[in-house]
């Protein structure tokens, strides 16, 4: 029975003046546990109705919002929302019972907090070793053992103050955002009317190489259904969106938007198919430290097999390409590694935020704000329920992948370490692109300089030869970070030699190179000055990792 339906009762309203710039739609979370390992958009969640029966409130129009819930309800979680895509403006919680009017102002400026909580998370999920991400797993850890909203609020309040464009932010909006994400599709097709995802995995290289095109795997596709409802419906996780997976061979298989995956099913513990979507930087991509572009992908499985869904189509695979190294098999592969570890990561992360977020409405909600001394052991035993089910929840969530390249999520109290060998594993990836890169010049210099021999023998170029021959054993014979980097320096300066003297011996010898030739060596010239170009750029991304640092000039996407 729900309040409006008591005998006798009257529905409470609370009066809304939306402006917040746009329509406004009303939702209302709830859930009958405290201990939901699932906070804000992830609970039960219905819209809500104004007086006059409307769904949605208009720009700079108040209204009187009915207060219908549950049997016994009388707190409110209210989500402030665009009604086309539920896109969450302001989270504010109401109680019926208050003694006064209830009233509430929702502004543009919170509107445009909440869109900085979603350029928060973006960066983080861009840059999971960062001190950014590193400093708000630190700071929730501290949170999670205040008794007070006062102590959550400012073991959260000192981080984002400290930050130079999240210091509007609090773990509310942080959480609200984040559960949006994981609650419903639009997020990742970015609330367009069709969106695609085009699947890879390593390639195999043939012997004697290390090179290899990555494997087409098919597409996910998100196509929205047409006349979708406005508001949208908020039980329907999928966005009003057709999911499917079309494989190689064409195809089809239906997919459902499950707590921030896309899976083929939603009763198996291991769907053959599961997918979840995260943000990264293009530069992680290109090399280029002025991509600043964030990306949405896929991490997931199909059939077992680790698979990186990207939001465009891979160029060929040639010397040439600025996306060639990453997608060596090696570096493919360890690639897929780090993704899985970052998955992990995002969703420990998510975990201490949420946990926070629960604790400091459980303590207001029942204690009003602060915990009696005599009740601090009631706290400790919700903490410990809302901390297991928890840990059941995102072992769940993580065990949807399968065991071949298996997502472990952390526990919070070890995410400090966790992002240290986050950090390292980064940075690891990095030089090895570096090193294949490395190799890949060092190949065509040595063909470039048989090439030339057979017009003139050089003492030089049989220096560069044999410096090149070493670099490249070097390379291969570099086990710790130290000898790589070391090798990489080396390899570095020996191709810039060579790279020199080949020019030198092209112009010496002009007249006796026929044209063919000719535009074979400088197309390879140029081809290893953008290697080279792009492993410096690669070199200060990996010096950026070492040292925690993010882009504050991220370019986020909208969602």
């Amino acid at each position: 029975m729900t309040i409006a339906e008591k005998p006798g009762t009257t529905t409470p309203t609370i009066n809304v003046s939306n402006q917040s710039g746009a329509d406004l739609a009303v939702v209302s979370a709830y859930s009958s546990d405290d201990a939901n390992p699932q906070q804000v958009y992830n609970q039960d969640l219905s819209l809500l109705k104004t007086s006059t029966g409307a769904s949605t409130i208009a720009s700079n129009t108040p209204a009187d919002v009915m207060l219908v819930g549950a049997s016994g309800q009388v707190i409110f979680d209210l989500l402030y929302s665009r009604p086309a895509n539920l896109y969450p403006v302001l989270n504010k919680s109401a109680m019926s019972l208050s003694s006064k009017p209830l009233a509430l102002v929702v502004t543009a400026q919170q509107a445009a907090t909440m869109t900085n909580a979603f350029t928060f998370i973006q960066t983080i999920s861009a840059y999971p070793s960062s001190s950014l991400a590193q400093g708000y797993t630190a700071a929730a850890q501290s949170a999670a053992s205040g008794t007070s909203n006062q102590d959550i609020d400012s073991a959260m309040s000192t981080f984002f103050a400290s930050t130079k464009q999240f210091k509007d932010l609090d773990i509310i909006t942080v959480t609200t955002a984040q559960t949006y994400l994981t609650a419903f599709a639009f997020g990742w097709a970015q609330s367009k009317a069709s969106y695609t995802y085009y699947l890879y995995s390593p390639g195999t290289a043939s012997s004697g190489s290390s090179s290899a095109s990555p494997n087409t795997l098919g597409t996910l596709k998100m196509v929205k259904k047409s006349n979708p409802p406005v508001p949208a419906d908020p039980t329907d996780h999928s966005g009003a969106y057709t999911l499917t997976y079309t494989d190689s061979n064409n195809k089809v298989t239906p997919l459902f938007y499950s707590n921030g995956q896309f899976v083929s099913s939603l009763t198996e513990d291991v769907p053959a198919l599961c997918f979840k979507g995260l943000f990264t930087v293009k530069s992680q991509f290109s090399g280029d430290t002025n991509d600043t572009e964030v990306l949405p992908i896929l991490h997931g499985t199909i059939n077992g097999a680790s698979v990186l869904g990207l939001n465009f189509q891979l160029p060929a695979n040639d010397d040439s390409n600025e996306w060639y190294a990453l997608f060596h098999p090696k570096n493919f592969y360890q690639f897929l590694q780090s993704a899985a570890f970052i998955v992990g990561v995002l969703m420990a992360a998510e975990w201490v935020g949420s946990k926070v977020y629960a604790l400091g409405k459980y303590i207001k909600d029942k204690w009003n704000g602060e915990v009696p001394k005599t009740q601090e052991q009631q706290l400790k035993d919700f903490t410990d329920r809302l901390e297991a089910n928890q840990k059941a929840f995102f072992d769940q969530m993580a065990e949807r992948f399968g065991q071949q390249n298996p997502v472990n999520v952390p526990d919070p109290a070890a995410l400090g370490p966790s992002i240290e060998t986050l950090r390292a594993q980064q940075v690891s990836s990095l030089s090895e692109i570096q090193r294949e890169r490395l190799n890949d010049s060092i190949d065509t210099q040595l063909g470039q300089i048989e090439d030339l021999a057979e017009i003139s023998d050089t003492p030089a170029l049989n220096d560069a030869a044999t410096k090149l021959a070493k670099a490249r054993d070097d390379l291969a014979d570099a086990n710790t970070p130290d000898e790589i980097q070391k090798a990489l320096q080396d390899a570095t300066d020996a191709v810039n030699e060579a790279h020199g003297t080949i020019a030198e011996t092209m112009q010496a010898e002009s007249a006796r190179i026929n044209e063919d030739l000719r535009q074979q060596l400088e197309e390879s010239q140029t081809a290893v000055e953008d290697s080279q170009r792009l492993n410096e750029e690669t070199e200060t991304e990996k010096q950026g990792v070492e040292d925690g640092e993010f882009d504050e000039h991220l370019e986020p996407i909208d969602l």
